[in-house]
């Protein structure tokens, strides 16, 4: 299957997929933007950021002004690893999936690390039992 590339609604240019960011929403899986004239939008429009980080904080029952407590507490770093995010990105919200408790604030990487083993503390464990032993 040959990939096509796709027309940026704003700067009219042909990129590939790759080169717009991921909107789960679209029929295509991506923005009708692309990359750089969305990051381009989003410098103008710092109010639409806003808005839609609300809308998301909303989700899990938090006002910005709580994230922002969150992330005092925390001083800014994970509560995993400690460390800002190496992305850029603003602190996820890490919460039970089960109970939708809202556990703490993590870097993209450790929130990321905790989905896809998929909150299970046996494969953590496995994990570092698997590193333990092949570590040099």
């Amino acid at each position: 299957m040959k990939i096509q590339r796709k027309t940026c609604s704003k700067c009219g240019k042909k990129k590939w997929p790759s080169q717009f960011p991921i909107d789960k929403q679209k029929s295509d899986g991506h923005y009708s933007s692309c990359r750089d004239c969305h990051r381009q939008w989003y410098l103008t429009h710092p109010q639409k950021k806003l808005i839609n980080t609300k809308r998301k904080l909303a989700t899990y029952g938090l006002s910005l002004e709580k994230y922002e407590k969150m992330v005092k507490a925390q001083k800014g770093k994970c509560a995993i690893c400690g460390e800002v995010d190496k992305n850029g990105r603003r602190l996820a919200v890490d919460h039970n999936h089960k109970t939708d408790e809202v556990r703490a604030l993590l870097c993209s990487s450790c929130n990321f690390l905790i989905g896809t083993c998929q909150e299970s503390i046996e494969v953590l464990k496995s994990a570092i039992k698997y590193l333990e032993k092949y570590n040099d």
